[in-house]
């Protein structure tokens, strides 16, 4: 191929450039390799768990959210998405540890659910979804309580 867009060159200037062109797409491999490694991803525990105190009709569990690139995380937002069956159950979180992480490697998200009317003797679901600011990077938290 080279031959057809030099074809005056000598087989020793070909094989330089082909050579030359040999080194520049493996440190163009190498580039991309480190932009993936430098990319920050996001880490979480697949479930989290509490059980329902009956007289405060509440509980709250902790997430663990962990950066796994080698810059820090790059947080954008959380949201519970909970199923339109559940009643009268709120599902709270407090992010604000994870707003202000900016460049830290960790954080916590505090979810709180609290079951202001019936019985407490059920398991309630939700999912927590975790949000970073790179495009495509979420997490994805199952959330019970139980009473």
């Amino acid at each position: 191929m080279l031959k057809r867009v030099a074809p005056h060159a000598t087989a020793a200037e070909l094989n330089s450039v082909h050579a030359l062109l040999r080194k520049l797409s493996h440190l163009g491999e190498y580039a991309v390799l480190a932009l993936l490694w430098l990319r920050p991803g996001i880490e979480v525990p697949p479930t989290a768990r509490c059980q329902l105190d009956a007289a405060s009709r509440s509980c709250t569990m902790r997430v663990a959210v962990r950066s796994t690139g080698s810059g820090g995380l790059s947080y954008a937002g959380a949201s519970i998405a909970a199923p339109q069956d559940a009643g009268a159950v709120w599902w709270t979180l407090d992010d604000a540890g994870c707003r202000t992480a900016t460049g830290a490697k960790t954080c916590a998200i505090t979810v709180t659910v609290w079951v202001p009317d019936g019985p407490v003797g059920q398991r309630l679901t939700a999912t927590l979804k975790i949000q970073l600011n790179d495009p495509g990077r979420t997490g994805t938290v199952a959330l019970t309580a139980t009473g």
